[in-house]
């Protein structure tokens, strides 16, 4: 099954593939389809498998965006978690056209703020926090014709400290013909029943009496369970491989994490300071990539940063008591690689997304079990393998944690027997060391071998760019093996050259580029993109080489390419070169180089040197949008380029077509567009005129 099978629209499934997508994972396969046929929604599926991919392609295909409406609705419980959420909308819906508009709506920034983005563009879908979008409605700034309203982390928005604000909500922004849709990886049945009553409140308070309800009762996904099989003895059954349980058509499993390995690390004391040794040789000794260290509290969180901080690991601090800029720096920083380790409080505990984290260290232990589980699922996403890992005091913290195993049935292993566990835990999945990435360093996993895809523990898809690899078996989704990075080879009778990129939309999934050769010129494009210093002595040592193209992210205009040695590193678009032939004899342009084109390509041949800074102003005037006058304008240059004795008749039939674009046509356009597109189109808008 492909995602065109689910008969989402052509922009989308560009959308997808280009942020890594190439199959559909269970829970979209299953929830995609049966959202676009109509009625109500909930879905419970494990952490990592793809249902924020699910809701947010569900509403870009029911989205109108020639309608200046707000349609759809997401509320989520954590700020970051909505910064996340508005992030992936804005990657999906990136190719629709009329443009999409999003908006993100949270506490800890100015109302006024809110209200002048509104006023400025009314968004197509808002996301936010319960709170503000309470607030925003309340005072009838935001006046929504909602198609969808969307809940995701639902367990925990549904939980007595929101659930007012969602009802109060669902009563502001209600209509016959809204839909909700309700997601959590944990879902117990009394929260279940919670979200039915939601959903047909505002009917049940306008019913006259002896009337009833008429919307019919949502439509359920469960792919996992909050409910965990016990044995005589009353404790869970494990799942999955090695377990006890053999869980038929009509079983589900447990929301534990097959990829995720347990450990306990036990120490003496009282006090979280004791713990502090602990959790350096842990962060010390494990080969990872990037951390979550959960902590009671903002003081703890904090303190343990500037402690690690100290000892030589990058790391910093969040907490929902901090400013909201803080907040957004660390976790901005985080998905930067400019920290290695996060200090957290639960505020970070579910929803949030980090690709590169492969450990998660509970310093203190929840007190919900869904919690634990949550906490355990920052790691091991999209199939992959990770350690979550407990330091706990002798005693009742030590039996809490025991308890857990015994409710939610996952294997609990001593840290000092790591290397077993592990070694027994790929054994059980039919994996092997070089299919993993968190490892003990005489177990750390090699680069993968060009075209070839590691494997996971969980048979999920990679959700977007660069994900880490998922396992094989009946319900495996792989993504397509990257292209081999070949170097090009000219073709007889063309003159090729290297030049610089200045839009992503130049670039293409696949294509072969090159970094540029001045070092202070490319690091200075890559701190302008907003890309942190962590990767530079691996951009240095590409610099002038050629790289192929893995991902790209349309919210910052950066690249993910994979350089000489095997390594994959973002880079900023204006820092990467496209190599282009000017034109072979018969003035045909040359699309071998994954679609770069140079500006005498757009003008459809040779170009004598008195005309290329014309052509180059035709060039960046069609780059900043597609489909549009411009691009027309090119094309008819090019054709009459065809016949055009010399370079002067081709520049003048270019300026005089590209002349037509009206300055409405470029505002239209430009609007909502990054600053990087845009100011092109106006620029060269601005020249030809």
């Amino acid at each position: 099954c492909s995602f065109s099978d689910l008969a989402l629209a052509e922009p989308l499934l560009r959308s997808l593939q280009e942020m890594g997508c190439e199959r559909p994972s269970p829970v979209q396969i299953k929830a995609i389809p049966m959202a676009l046929a109509g009625g109500d929604l909930v879905v419970q599926a494990k952490s990592g498998t793809g249902k924020t991919i699910a809701f947010c392609s569900v509403l870009l295909q029911t989205v109108d965006t020639s309608l200046a409406a707000t349609q759809a609705l997401v509320l989520a419980p954590a700020r970051e978690i909505a910064l996340q959420i508005a992030d992936e909308v804005k990657r999906l819906g990136w190719y629709l056209e009329p443009a999409l508009s999003v908006a993100c709506f949270i506490g800890g920034t100015a109302v006024e703020d809110d209200e002048a983005t509104i006023q400025e563009r009314v968004p197509h879908i808002a996301v936010g926090t319960p709170g503000r979008c309470f607030k925003l409605l309340r005072d009838e700034i935001l006046q929504p014709q909602l198609r969808f309203m969307v809940l995701d982390e639902a367990d925990k928005l549904l939980d007595t400290c929101f659930r007012q604000d969602i009802t109060a909500i669902t009563e502001l922004a209600y209509n016959e013909d809204m839909r909700f849709i309700a997601l959590s990886a944990t879902f117990p049945p009394p929260l279940i029943l919670a979200a039915e009553a939601l959903f047909v409140h505002v009917e049940k308070k306008t019913l006259s009496f002896g009337g009833s309800v008429t919307r019919e009762l949502p439509n359920k996904v469960f792919l996992c369970t909050s409910a965990v099989k016990k044995g005589k003895d009353g404790k869970a059954l494990q799942a999955g491989p090695g377990g006890g349980v053999d869980y038929g058509e009509d079983d589900l499993e447990s929301a534990v994490l097959k990829g995720v390995l347990h450990f306990r690390r036990v120490v003496k004391g009282h006090h979280v300071r004791q713990k502090l040794p602990a959790l350096l040789d842990i962060l010390t000794t494990a080969s990872y990539r990037q951390a979550f260290v959960f902590c009671h509290d903002t003081d703890s969180a904090v303190q343990v940063a500037e402690m690690l901080s100290q000892s030589g690991i990058a790391a910093a601090s969040s907490s929902g008591k901090m400013d909201q800029a803080v907040r957004t720096q660390a976790f901005a920083g985080l998905k930067r690689f400019q920290y290695r380790v996060l200090c957290c409080t639960d505020l970070l505990a579910r929803g949030v997304d980090v690709e590169q984290v492969d450990v998660v260290v509970n310093l203190n232990i929840p007190m919900e079990k869904e919690t634990y589980l949550h906490r355990s699922g920052r790691t091991a996403r999209f199939g992959a393998v990770g350690w979550s890992v407990n330091v706990v005091f002798e005693g009742e913290e030590d039996q809490h944690l025991a308890y857990f195993q015994m409710q939610l049935g996952f294997e609990l292993a001593d840290w000092a027997e790591r290397e077993n566990a592990l070694a027994r835990r790929l054994a059980a999945l039919d994996l092997s060391a070089d299919d993993v990435v968190v490892a003990t360093p005489a177990a750390a996993a090699p680069a993968a071998a060009p075209g070839r895809s590691r494997r996971g523990a969980d048979g999920q898809q990679q959700e977007r760019r660069g994900r880490r690899p998922r396992m094989q078996g009946q319900d495996n989704q792989h993504r397509a093996p990257p292209p081999q990075r070949l170097q090009p080879r000219p073709q007889a009778g063309q003159v090729h050259k290297r030049m610089r990129l200045r839009s992503l939309r130049q670039v293409e999934v696949g294509a072969t580029l090159y970094v540029l050769a001045d070092q202070e010129e490319m690091l200075e494009a890559c701190r302008k993109a907003g890309i942190g210093s962590q990767h530079d002595a691996q951009r240095i040592e590409a610099l002038g080489a050629a790289v192929c193209v893995l991902g790209k992210d349309p919210s910052d205009s950066t690249v993910k390419c994979n350089i000489p040695g095997g390594g994959n590193v973002w880079f900023a678009v204006k820092a990467l070169e496209g190599e282009v032939a000017e034109g072979d004899e018969s003035g045909q342009p040359n699309e071998e180089h994954g679609g770069v084109c140079s500006a005498s390509e757009w003008l459809g041949g040779p170009v004598a040197g008195e005309a290329e800074s014309d052509a180059e102003v035709v060039q960046q005037f069609a780059e900043g949008f597609q489909e549009t006058s411009a691009v027309e304008a090119a094309r008819a240059a090019a054709a009459a380029g065809d016949d055009a004795e010399d370079a002067s008749e081709v520049e003048e039939d270019a300026t005089k077509i590209a002349k037509e674009a009206t300055a409405e046509k470029v505002d239209e356009h430009a609007d909502g567009r990054p600053e990087e597109d845009a100011e092109p189109a106006q620029l060269g808008a601005q020249a030809l005129r």
